[in-house]
């Protein structure tokens, strides 16, 4: 009788359990965990070759044999920033290619063994492409990342199907970009490269004296005459194929061996700073040229100059390296890889290679050459961070063979070596109790993002109104709110008046109240709301908290609490017990959680500074003269300062202001717009901190998040130095070098607190992280900024 496998439990280092498996060995294990459709999100952003399976006793090899009911845990590793991919169809007079999909393996009619990051065969739809990778990489698209999706492969392979097809990935991005981005926001390019000049496939009229040359730029490039135009994604690809397949198309249009298309989706959405760009790139066919030689006949000249994109972007592809460059990077080579440039010369750039072939032993080669050839050059995007987080996790809790390691990097005495095995053995405690909440670390590129119990799923959707229509209510809530259905259900949208609310529900198709009359409606219970989420000024937020309140309702309200102290101890005395939770995102933010990990691993904290400065533009819609923030009882302070404050207090523990100095740099921002203020935080000892704090000088650190407020935090410790930002965390030494980093952060943190606060905070930590009293706290030091200064230099006790 065959005996059953044992069964497991598996489980995140968050403790976030992923189910129950059996498995006769660790080679089976995780097969089953990777296999394709990963239908367990957090396993889809992970390479599967680098994740690591741990047991008690250590790391799991492949062929390690388990007992029942043991637990398995299951540190997840960094997918690269470029994700190499290939889809395969079966050719009938070929030998078929051996494919692993649960590990991203490929074995050829030779025997060679191929690694990439995903494997699709014959039974992968465009749906399951578009889930396992596609989507998640749109999520970061709209929080300002580029991206770019480059198909490879021979004439016939499916390239073109896979991405311009009626169900190829250009459409997918379609429905996704409808269900999350107003129309208006979104504008296209489409454009056929044919010897270095761009034809516009959304002209009226296309031909070969209407062609437009590719203009190299030091910031972007553009192409002369050719500007995105406003329109819907779908509309814009069937205009142009319907231009390039017509007789008005450009030369050569009819065959794709010769020609590059280029796809461009410009997004320019409120929250950032500069528009976001989506682009498709399909290459020339790999495999005419070789057909036009076996002929015996005169290259054609125009096919011959088109191998030079090809040729191209192997270059550019070839001299990618993390953050910067191996010296001199070819983009000029081309017109395509010129404008690759546009995405690959960005801050954070996603990068998909797609090559397609049909299993014809030749053309297969060609295809599986080029994707082995750029994940070996591009795999190196990631080695610059070879100490991160997951690392520090590891040696956290399996110390045996690390300490040798840490020895030969350090280059140390064996007394040192000693001292630092002990720090990371007090990091390893902390990180036991704080693994709750700080969760664990994953990476699309070069970003790793903490999800652990924020994500952690709700019991059933709660009946949500969003209360407020204002930039940060349409463009952070409400898509929070609809992209975790597992926890809301958006019924209602409120706003002061008929036109705002119009203009924020109509793109959701929500039902819309306004006005006092709408207000009462929302409160007498008509629509079975079950949670409000308030988005107003703070001039207003407290009176309608109250009186949600006192109607029985379950509110969630943006930071800050009220307008001040008073304020909101008055709201706290009104609402002794009944649910009301704040949210300060910054809380949440995943590179300050990490930090706070982190901090034991410094030993005793002797000081610290947080600067906080940055240029507002003058431009975004925060600074319009009209606006509640520009308001005669406008504060500047309050509103920006609370984040700051919750951020110093979740990586440092309580804080206390001991003096404070102001100025007004730009006397239209109230009450002023710069100051420098001295901290103490209630450490063992007291260790003393700077706050710099404007909003009118420019940031002297290159920005590491899409967003307007970052701060840059350093403390300082007996053993080395910890430097956070909202997009980095970094671990120095006493002598300054980096031994541990992580970079990339972009934490969905508006999304965790209105999770926590659905589900009533009961997940300890999360409970404090939404609770009033801790945004009274963040505001009562705000205050005591505004106070002293006010007083001339009188101190203020707290």
């Amino acid at each position: 009788m065959e005996i059953a496998a044992p069964l497991l439990t598996v489980a995140l280092v968050s403790g976030e359990e992923l189910g129950r498996f059996r498995a006769s060995s660790g080679e089976d294990l995780r097969r089953q965990l990777f296999a394709v459709p990963r239908r367990l999100t957090p396993l889809r952003r992970a390479d599967p070759r680098s994740t690591q399976l741990v047991c008690k006793d250590g790391l799991v090899s492949e062929g390690q044999v388990f007992t029942e009911d043991q637990d398995i845990q299951i540190l997840l590793a960094p997918r690269h920033f470029a994700v190499c991919v290939l889809r395969s169809w079966r050719h009938p007079r070929a030998t078929p290619l051996v494919m692993d999909t649960a590990q991203g393996l490929v074995t050829d009619a030779k025997g060679n063994l191929l690694e990439l990051d995903y494997v699709f065969d014959e039974a992968a739809d465009s749906e399951m492409i578009f889930a396992e990778f596609w989507e998640d990489m749109l999520l970061q698209s709209l929080q300002g990342r580029r991206s770019l999706l480059l198909g490879y492969g021979p004439a016939g392979s499916g390239k073109m199907h896979s991405m311009f097809g009626e169900d190829g990935l250009v459409l997918k991005t379609h429905k996704y970009l409808q269900a999350n981005v107003t129309t208006n926001s979104v504008a296209v390019e489409f454009m056929e490269i044919i010897t270095e000049r761009a034809y516009d496939l959304l002209a009226e009229e296309t031909s070969l004296e209407q062609n437009h040359r590719v203009r190299y730029g030091k910031d972007q490039v553009t192409v002369e005459g050719i500007q995105p135009r406003s329109m819907d994604v779908a509309t814009a690809l069937r205009t142009g194929l319907a231009s390039r397949n017509g007789s008005r198309g450009p030369p050569f249009a009819h065959s794709s061996t010769k020609t590059s298309l280029v796809f461009n989706i410009h997004l320019s959405l409120e929250h950032l700073e500069e528009p976001s760009l989506i682009q498709f790139v399909r290459l020339p066919a790999s495999n005419f040229p070789r057909a036009t030689h076996a002929t015996h006949h005169r290259p054609d000249p125009a096919v011959i100059f088109e191998l030079k994109p090809l040729n191209a972007v192997t270059q550019v592809l070839q001299c990618l390296i993390p953050g910067r460059t191996r010296g001199f990077v070819p983009y000029r080579e081309s017109a395509v890889t010129m404008l690759m440039s546009n995405v690959l010369r960005s801050a954070s750039p996603q990068l998909v290679i797609l090559g397609t072939c049909t299993g014809a032993e030749e053309d297969t080669w060609t295809t599986l050459r080029f994707l082995k050839r750029m994940r070996s050059c591009l795999s190196q995007k990631d080695a610059v961070d070879t100490e991160t987080v997951t690392g520090l996790s590891t040696e956290a809790n399996f110390l045996k063979g690390r300490i040798s390691e840490l020895q030969g990097i350090l280059k140390e005495s064996e007394t040192h070596m000693v001292k630092q095995g002990q720090v990371i053995a007090s990091l390893k405690k902390e990180l036991e109790k704080a693994k709750g909440e700080t969760g664990r670390t994953r990476s699309e590129g070069e970003e790793r993002q903490i999800e652990s119990d924020h994500l952690a799923p709700c019991s059933r959707p709660l009946r949500v109104a969003l209360v407020g229509a204002g930039a940060f209510a349409r463009k952070a809530h409400l898509p929070s709110l609809r992209e975790h259905a597992d926890c809301f259900e958006v019924v209602a949208l409120w706003s002061r008046t008929r036109a705002s609310a119009e203009a924020a529900a109509d793109a959701v198709g929500l039902a819309i109240l306004w006005g006092e009359d709408g207000w009462a409606d929302l409160l007498s219970g008509r629509l079975s709301v079950e949670l409000l989420d308030v988005v107003l000024p703070i001039q207003d937020q407290a009176r309608f908290v109250r009186q949600a309140l006192d109607a029985n309702l379950a509110v969630v309200s943006e930071k800050p609490i009220a307008r001040n102290t008073s304020e909101a101890q008055e709201l706290l005395r009104s609402a002794p017990s009944r649910g009301w939770w704040v949210a300060e995102n910054w809380r949440f933010e995943p590179a300050f959680l990490l930090a706070r990990a982190a901090l034991p691993a410094l030993g005793e904290v002797l000081s610290f500074s947080a600067n906080a400065q940055s240029l507002m533009p003058e431009d975004v819609p925060l600074m319009r003269p009209d606006g509640w923030r520009m308001a005669a009882d406008g504060n500047w302070i309050v509103d920006v300062g609370v984040h700051f404050v919750a951020a110093l207090r979740l990586v440092l523990g309580e804080v206390e202001l001991v003096h404070v100095v102001r100025q007004s740099l730009r006397p239209e921002l109230q009450p002023f717009d710069t100051f420098a203020a001295t901290l103490r935080a209630q450490t063992a000892p007291f260790a003393l901190g700077v706050w710099l704090f404007s909003l009118s000088v420019p940031k002297a650190t290159p920005r590491t998040i899409s967003g307007l407020s970052d701060l840059d935090l350093q403390i300082s410790g007996r053993n080395g130095t910890l430097v956070v930002s909202r997009g980095a965390v970094e671990l120095r030494d006493t002598d300054g070098r980096t031994r541990a980093a992580s970079r990339g952060f972009q934490g969905p943190s508006v999304a965790y607190a209105l999770r926590a606060a659905a589900r009533g905070g009961s997940f300890g930590a999360l409970a404090a992280a939404v609770a009033p009293l801790e945004a009274w706290k963040d505001l009562e030091l705000v205050e005591a900024v505004l106070q002293q200064d006010l007083a001339k230099d009188r101190l203020v006790e707290l």
